[in-house]
């Protein structure tokens, strides 16, 4: 992000919300607005990590991905980890994000079921999946949607069921324009909003990431127990260059971003 003009944000209602989503799934390069983290061996190398100590042999498992976007990635690394004793549903209220991760799914062999609903107002059974499996899929800048959002999931997964995720934390950007002297700038723009834990992208987008203490806390209150509560660091080169472009600063692999990754079961 360049320039020196502070950032003025409205919040959007669920309706706007969506409508944004759509447009940015409709963009030719998805990356150019959003940080995404599903093109990077490292992150789909730690999802395979703790999916694999999941497997039980010749057990049926269900898995939901939920915000799973216009990247297939994601289903494809659950596929590869249980293989045909997987049934994997993905879930995004974005049309245009179903209809891109179907096209790409197409002739893959892959048992994925595409769901276009939303977070807060899911028909899924309680209690239907084994596991849910998410990345950086709980952003909206309203605080009441994101925990609307953390509860309809947790009810869809059965007792003893896991929910294996990224978090993004809005401290993630504070270090970074503290460390990195060409993001010093992010908070006098205004894109780094700590006392709000929001994070303004380019153009309309905002997002509201969480603190340690009050994901914790969340979680807790929705019936999950948190196992592991780790930094995950986006240390490689794929995602210095998207820093890069993204927020319009020098290439420097020096620095890199970070968030939490939640291993958490359904009491």
């Amino acid at each position: 992000m360049s320039g020196s003009t502070p950032y003025v944000f409205m919040m959007k209602n669920r309706i706007e919300e969506k409508q944004l989503w759509e447009e940015i799934h409709k963009e030719s390069g998805y990356s150019s607005r959003i940080f995404s983290l599903l093109d990077s061996d490292l992150v789909l190398n730690k999802f395979r990590m703790e999916l694999s100590r999941l497997v039980v042999e010749s057990r049926p498992i269900r898995i939901l991905i939920p915000g799973c976007g216009s990247n297939i990635n994601l289903q494809k690394c659950c596929y590869n980890v249980f293989g045909d004793n997987a049934q994997i549903d993905a879930l995004d209220w974005s049309e245009e994000a179903i209809k891109l991760s179907a096209q790409q799914t197409a002739g893959l062999g892959l048992r994925i079921t595409y769901i276009n609903q939303s977070y807060y107002e899911l028909s899924i059974d309680d209690s239907t999946y084994d596991v849910i499996v998410l990345a950086n899929a709980i952003v909206s800048e309203s605080e009441s949607n994101n925990e609307s959002a953390v509860k309809n999931l947790t009810r869809l997964l059965k007792p003893g069921g896991v929910l294996l995720g990224l978090f993004p934390s809005p401290f993630n950007m504070l270090d970074y324009s503290l460390t990195n002297p060409d993001a010093h700038h992010w908070i006098c723009d205004g894109k780094v909003d700590v006392n709000k834990r929001q994070i303004h992208e380019d153009g309309d987008t905002t997002q509201r990431f969480f603190s340690p203490l009050e994901l914790y806390m969340l979680l807790k209150r929705t019936g999950l127990y948190v196992k592991a509560f780790e930094l995950f660091f986006y240390d490689d080169e794929a995602f210095a260059r998207q820093i890069s472009e993204l927020y319009h600063i020098p290439y420097n692999n020096e620095y890199c971003f970070w968030g939490y990754f939640i291993n958490s079961i359904k009491h």
